[in-house]
């Protein structure tokens, strides 16, 4: 009997956000231990840190300069793309995919059964519901413009998952679990590196420059993001542990993965885009 495949993947999650990797101050036992017990990969790096062209490369086995994603607006390959699901289909599986999708295919969906939500209306990358007052819940938001992003908060309510991707909204208590003091990072977070290329230093920096943010809130970042990577373990744990007393496990491989990192105050930058550890 062919093993049935779980794929669980999160957004813009880094590997210091993980126990398993060697991060001193993530909570993660629920990753932690299916990691003892499986594989870890050490030396993966994403194919591309953006998310629509990483997760078409990973749903293609193709390079950007290969299936022509290289954004996730514009410059998109008009031509269908050969996509791994469906060899599964055609070795009997169903496949299905719930939650954020964000591949490019002009063509067909790339499962059989897609559900595709990434956010409810409590929360948006942006901004909170207007019954809510923003500044009840510890919002750390980028500057108006170019793109207000919501680097931090309290979630309001019971539930979101597009983890950890913007906007970053652990609810209570994860968005109180992990110390600011320690968040231990190396230097060249404090400011950019030297040599950066031009795309980085001029183009990059004009809409993601941490120098925007006090040294205060980008801590206070920090703090909300492992607590929303703590809350994507719990729940991850939740989901395998109930597996688990079904026996859905016996005959399961269970694959974690992100499509990608971002920056927190690394080399003096927000948001995602760089190939940087």
């Amino acid at each position: 009997m062919y093993p049935n495949i779980l794929w669980l993947m999160t957004d813009e999650q880094r590997t210091d956000s993980l126990g398993c990797y060697g991060s001193a101050w993530a909570k993660s036992p629920y990753l932690d231990r299916y990691a003892r017990e499986g594989v870890i990969f050490q030396n993966a790096v994403t194919p591309a840190p953006v998310c629509q062209p990483a997760r078409t490369a990973l749903l293609t086995g193709q390079y950007p300069n290969k299936n022509g994603v290289w954004y996730n607006v514009g410059g998109k390959n008009s031509t269908p793309l050969r996509l791994l699901v469906p060899l599964f289909e055609e070795a009997g599986y169903r496949t299905a995919s719930f939650g954020k999708s964000h591949y490019h295919n002009p063509q067909r969906r790339a499962f059989q059964t897609e559900y595709r939500k990434v956010m409810g209306d409590v929360v948006k990358w942006s901004g909170y519901n207007e019954k809510y007052r923003e500044e009840d819940f510890g919002a750390v938001h980028y500057p108006p413009k170019p793109y207000p992003w919501i680097l931090g908060g309290t979630f309001p309510e019971t539930l979101s998952f597009n983890a950890p991707h913007t906007p970053v909204i652990p609810p209570y208590p994860f968005d109180q679990l992990i110390a600011k003091e320690d968040i231990r990072y190396p230097a060249e977070s404090e400011g950019p590196s030297s040599g950066s290329p031009r795309w980085i230093s001029e183009t990059l920096r004009s809409f993601a420059d941490s120098a925007h943010l006090t040294d205060e809130q980008i801590r206070d970042a920090r703090r909300y993001y492992y607590g929303e990577t703590a809350y994507v373990d719990y729940q991850f744990g939740v989901l395998l542990e109930w597996m688990q007393e079904r026996r859905l496990l016996d005959n399961t491989i269970v694959v974690f993965v992100s499509d990608h990192g971002t920056h927190i105050g690394d080399y003096g930058l927000v948001q995602k885009q760089t190939f940087y550890n």
